[in-house]
């Protein structure tokens, strides 16, 4: 899912400078992706009002550094903090401590809008559909009767397609012809006619409902918006692959069986991927930042050259 994230400001920050005031920036990382505020001259109390959208499992915690820009050595860090990935899911807004060894070093006020997905000009919403079914708790067999079930269901359908050769027009069709014909049937022998209940859909949740409704129909517009207009150019190459592939196998075979087949990759590479990324994405990771904050540890700072000229 997309998530966006606004880094408002900071406020009393220690200055990392021998000589004048530190030129502090913001980056917000999270597994595999980041973004950063511009500089600030010569300020302890910044404010950027920077806006960021990253690729976010909806999960993981976000972690915000505050460095010390400098063009003659490293950046130094002037404080760092973390929101867990349980506040930011439903949205977040307000300050978080920085701390740098174990110390306070000054606040930082950071927004998070509810994860939805890409973000579009005027605040369209355009899912992203792949990173949201591969991260799904159905793919990933988080509840294995439920997922179990549909993969079921799903092949289940796909194979009485495959074999009975079914037309979903022709047997909606066949089917609401039936369903009068046995309305007909029990008007006659007199049977109650009363087969669903009075108010299928509870008032109370006609609202949620529709509202549910309207936000997949505007994601799927705005997502038909992002691809056709190129607004990534990897994402339109992707689908344009996907619908090439497609067009080619439908040749060779039946639509429906074309799509069971692509849900069951889903409930199969999905728990893959996941583990994959844990095991092998993650703890290279977090080697390569121990690895950078050790080598930016042993840079000379200028208070170190002034200590050994006293």
């Amino acid at each position: 899912m997309r998530v966006k994230v606004t880094i408002i400001g900071a406020k009393n920050l220690v200055n990392q400078e021998f000589m004048g005031t530190s030129d502090p920036y913001c980056t917000c990382s999270v597994l595999g992706a980041e973004f950063k505020t511009k500089d600030i001259d010569n300020n302890l109390n910044p404010e950027w009002n920077h806006d960021g959208v990253l690729d976010w499992d909806g999960e993981g915690d976000m972690t915000f550094t505050v460095r010390d820009s400098n063009q003659y050595r490293a950046d130094k860090v002037m404080g760092e903090c973390t929101l867990a990935g349980s506040q930011a899911h439903n949205g977040f807004s307000g300050e978080l401590t920085l701390q740098l060894d174990g110390k306070e070093v000054g606040k930082l006020k950071v927004s998070v809008d509810p994860p939805t997905s890409s973000l579009l000009p005027g605040g369209s919403i355009a899912p992203n559909i792949t990173f949201t079914m591969l991260n799904s708790s159905l793919f990933l067999w988080e509840e294995k009767a439920k997922s179990g079930a549909v993969l079921g269901s799903v092949n289940l359908v796909g194979f009485a397609f495959y074999m009975f050769e079914f037309s979903i027009l022709a047997s909606t069709i066949n089917i609401a012809m039936a369903a009068v014909g046995l309305g007909g049937v029990s008007r006659l022998v007199g049977l109650p006619l009363q087969i669903l209940p009075s108010e299928l859909i509870a008032k109370g949740k006609v609202g949620v409902i529709a509202e549910k409704v309207a936000w997949g129909t505007n994601a799927a517009v705005a997502f038909a918006y992002r691809i056709v207009l190129w607004q990534e150019q990897a994402v339109t190459v992707r689908t344009l692959a996907v619908v090439y592939v497609l067009r080619a196998v439908t040749r060779l075979m039946s639509l429906s069986l074309v799509a069971v087949i692509l849900v069951n990759l889903l409930f199969v590479v999905a728990p893959l991927k996941k583990s994959a990324v844990a095991k092998h994405v993650e703890p290279l990771l977090k080697k390569g930042k121990t690895f950078k904050e050790a080598m930016l540890a042993k840079v000379p700072r200028y208070a170190h050259v002034a200590s050994k000229d006293d």
